[in-house]
């Protein structure tokens, strides 16, 4: 009889209790422990094993005696609202009960765990009372209801669309809105109401506290954040009336971000058919909702799609060609028509650079949007003007706030707005509507700010780390600040929100990247890790979910062993394929999906791919008589190097199945891009070659594969790598406690290299944000001089306050660099006429020292006054050339 190590240590941390229902007995040496016939913590048997295997527990995030309820159909009808109030109740009635079990819970007797668990219960409690405050909003304001009945109409209606678009028949009807065909999970209700009361009252201090949702990977997650979103659109319409200073009809209303570009591409996907759903909604209903469109804009960097229209207009140093790929990459961005589904061609998209407009229509002539153009704008010069109700991009997008006096559209600045050219805040926009005969009074006029972004959505919060988080931590402080209202001696702060299925010491992560005192996370742990009520471990016996498999073979080089791996697990796929017992499950495990750690690892793998794979296959099929050797090899990778246009069209390759129409891929391999975003149901199947870097990373690449059926994952390690082997030895103990070890993340956005890459440009972009005379990029630069003292006072108080929370050791040393950059600056305004804040170094005044800059772009040669500011956060650092001198 075998005691558990926690038993036998008689460990008491935190961690040991919530892991207790899943004992660790042995570690291997050389190969894998395993261990059988498991009573408590107690075995019978410990094996050694060089093959290893654990399967892990899916989730249910259904409540079983919920079923039937949340229906997004019913919720859409304001006459259900004594059923649909009386359903909320029910569920926070029986989540209060499940709180009362906490307290009388095993763990809550052993002295050692008492103040853990009421922590914990504490949390639960507050977010029970969050809710039921929610429940009780939508019981007595009728806007706030109004607004949760269009937020459940649009989700219908964007789901309609998306079991349309799947739809194979032949005569299909659009009439998928009249069935009963979507239903809220219990979490993503509860987190929508969990938000209800800091977007209807942002006095309270709801608003302040940033919202954690911390859920498996699959579960639903962007549902949930979507359906916040829709809430703070519409209610953002309905009380319109209520801002005397601001307008809210139009501006963006919602910022999300993302720090991956194929993340970004589906992510973009889903959140288009939402808001087109949104759109077609106001439209029927303009009295409540406005006049101004929902819309999407698309804001990354400018090898996705384009910034200016004039990037498309060909000169001696933008041949045709570059145009070409150019307006290929735009239209390579939406492939399909969020409404229906069909794909689009040419005639889809419609561009004119004379008068700058880009947009995309349905070729379905009986779609709602053959008529009028898709609600999505790609190009930045259209996003500035048009000011989209949600900005989705990358994170690194957000540098350009220090150098583009455009960027301050985003946070509703605007002085002139033209129903052609949009908001207008600098000259130049101004002028070129003029130019084109709208003159004020006729259709260029004065116009409000808009009401600023009022939410901000982080997804995938885990990769912001190490040095992205650092700088993104500290361009942060300006963003926040952009997005502040000051109305009626009041300050509103921006709702934050951010998800993750993978974190760890989340609290001092939040706090150095938002400076946000108050965090909750959402659902909330219980005792055990197997239910937080919203979340319960499905039985392995009846839900069979992903089994990881390890191997390592320390007599044969990696290659040899990736190609022998990857050779059994197709071809046993072709063995099987017709097999009657076997068929209607090969689907998912026809594509094997390849992961690995670099693009240098995976460079190799194309290489087995086409030569040593078949050549194995060929063995395999003699060895075991099969009909057919699977040695032509569909494939394709999933990386950086594939241009932006291409990777939309592999994923919708990915969704060909074996038995669908057209030919599946055998193999796609990928790197690090696919660890976040890529869902794809009929995956089952994943080959992982070398430990990835971090738990985090582990665990998100492998959830890429079963989702809807069964998965397998192998991971091929190498045995002369000291961490892979120490994982392989490992194996089953990592896997039974897989989010035990996810690592820390780290961010110093206030450390002194942080300060000396950043701190200037966030002090520019809110400076250039709160002071008109700061803002424009000719002479702005040496309007610097007319600030008050009190005005620079008060920028040094918002740093000084931020610093102060996030990181309080460097709050002097902040302010010390900051008035140094100040004194700088001053002299250079007094000493140079023409100071700019940046021009290119190609400039013809620059080059003859006629104009001066304050900012050089970091990497860019210039002079040294000039402080080096970086125009995205993806590269933080310079490349060194490394050269051997031999004599």
């Amino acid at each position: 009889m075998f005691l558990s190590e926690s038993l036998a240590y008689s460990k008491t941390e935190e961690e040991d209790y919530f892991y207790n229902k899943k004992p660790i007995f042995s570690r291997g040496y050389g190969c894998a422990a395993v261990w059988e016939d498991v009573i408590g913590h107690t075995a019978k048997r410990i094996l050694t094993s060089f093959v290893p295997s654990k399967e892990i527990n899916g989730v249910d995030a259904e409540i079983s005696k919920f079923s039937g309820y949340f229906s997004m159909l019913k919720y859409s009808e304001s006459d259900n609202k004594e059923e649909i109030i009386r359903e909320l109740l029910d569920l926070l009635g029986d989540y209060k009960i499940w709180i009362e079990r906490l307290k009388s819970h095993e763990y809550m007797k052993d002295p050692a765990y008492k103040d853990i668990g009421d922590n914990k219960i504490k949390i639960c409690e507050e977010n029970l009372s969050r809710m039921s405050e929610g429940v009780n909003i939508l019981q007595t304001n009728d806007k706030a209801f109004y607004a949760f009945i269009y937020m459940n109409k649009s989700l219908h209606l964007s789901r309609s669309m998306g079991e349309y678009s799947k739809s194979t028949e032949e005569n299909k009807k659009f009439n998928y809105y009249k069935y009963n065909h979507s239903f809220w999970r219990p979490f993503q209700i509860g987190f929508v109401l969990l938000n209800i009361q800091g977007i209807v009252y942002p006095e309270t201090p709801d608003r302040n506290i940033l919202d954690l949702l911390y859920f498996p990977t699959g579960g639903g997650k962007t549902e949930a954040y979507l359906g916040v979103i829709a809430f703070l659109l519409f209610h953002r319409r309905i009380t319109k009336e209520n801002s005397a200073e601001f307008e809210k009809d139009g501006g963006v209303t919602v910022i999300v971000r993302y720090t991956l570009r194929l993340l970004t591409t589906q992510q973009r996907d889903r959140m288009l058919r939402l808001i087109s759903a949104c759109e077609m909604l106001r439209n029927e209903n303009t009295m409540s909702f406005g006049d101004k469109e929902f819309s999407i804009g698309f804001w990354v960097g400018s090898t996705v799609t384009v910034n200016k229209y004039a990037d498309l207009v060909e000169s001696k140093f933008n041949q045709s060609y570059k145009i070409e790929n150019k307006i290929k990459n735009l239209k390579g961005q939406i492939l399909k028509c969020p409404c229906c589904g069909s794909k689009l061609d040419n005639a889809s998209y419609k561009l004119d650079i004379i008068n700058k407009k880009f947009e995309v229509f349905c070729s379905n002539n009986d779609c709602y949007f053959n008529n009028t153009h898709i609600p999505v704008y790609l190009i930045d010069e259209d996003i500035y003007k048009k000011t989209p109700t949600v900005i989705i991009g990358t994170v690194d997008k957000f540098a350009r706030i220090t150098f583009e006096e455009k960027t301050n559209l985003l946070f509703g600045k605007r002085k002139m707005e033209c129903p052609d050219c949009g908001s207008m805040l600098d000259a130049e926009s101004i002028k070129s509507c003029t130019d084109k005969g709208h003159k004020i009074g006729d259709k260029q006029k004065q116009a409000q700010p808009f009401y600023p972004p009022e939410l901000i959505l982080q997804d995938e919060l885990h990769l912001i780390t190490g040095p992205l988080g650092t700088i993104y931590g500290s361009y942060e402080m300006a963003i926040d600040e952009l997005s502040k209202v000051y109305e009626n001696k009041k300050v509103i702060l921006p709702k934050y929100i951010a998800s993750t299925a993978t974190i760890k010491n989340a609290d001092k992560q939040i706090t150095s990247l938002y400076a946000r005192s108050m965090f909750n996370q959402f659902p909330s742990n219980g005792h055990d890790s197997d239910d937080s009520y919203f979340s319960l471990e499905k039985s392995i016996s009846e839900h069979p979910f992903r089994e990881y498999i390890g191997i390592s073979s320390p007599y044969t080089s990696m290659k040899t062993t990736i190609s022998r791996v990857y050779a059994v697990l197709l071809q046993t796929a072709e063995r099987y394929k017709n097999d009657p017992t076997y068929k209607d499950f090969i689907d998912p495990f026809w594509t094997l999906v390849g992961y690995y750690n670099s693009k240098r690892e995976l460079g190799g793998a194309v290489r087995l791919i086409q030569d040593d794979i078949p050549a194995r296959a060929l063995i395999l099929k003699q060895r075991n008589g099969d009909k057919w050797a699977r040695n032509s090899l569909v494939y394709d990778e999933i990386t950086s190097r594939k241009n932006s246009r291409e990777i939309p069209k592999v994923l919708e390759r990915l969704e060909t199945s074996f038995n669908g129409d057209g030919y599946p891929y055998d193999v796609v391999v990928a790197t690090n891009m696919i660890q976040v975003g890529m869902d794809v149901e009929r995956l089952g199947l994943m080959a992982v070659t070398g430990q990835p870097k971090t738990t985090a990373e582990y665990i998100q690449a492998t959830s890429r594969i079963g989702r809807k059926t069964p998965g397998l994952v192998v991971t091929i390690y190498n045995a002369y790598r000291s961490r892979d082997l120490s994982h392989y030895e490992n194996f089953t103990t990592y896997h039974s406690h897989l989010y035990r070890y996810v690592e820390g993340n780290s961010a110093t956005p206030f450390s002194a290299r942080s300060r000396e890459r950043s701190l200037h440009a966030a002090l520019i972009a809110i400076l250039r944000g709160r002071f008109d005379e700061l803002r424009d990029n000719k002479i702005g630069a040496r309007a610097i001089e007319r600030l008050s003292q009190e005005d620079i006072n008060e920028v040094l108080r918002i740093v000084k306050d931020r610093v102060t929370i996030v990181d309080h050791n460097n709050w002097e040393k902040t302010l010390e660099d900051i008035r140094y950059f100040y004194d700088e600056w001053i002299n250079l305004a007094r000493k140079h006429k023409n100071l700019y804040y940046h021009v290119s170094s190609f400039n013809r005044g620059y080059k003859m020292k006629t104009v001066h800059r304050l900012l050089k772009v970091f990497g860019e040669n210039g002079v040294n006054h000039e402080k080096s500011t970086l125009n995205s956060m993806r590269n933080v650092q310079k490349e060194v050339g490394l050269y051997l001198w031999e004599e």
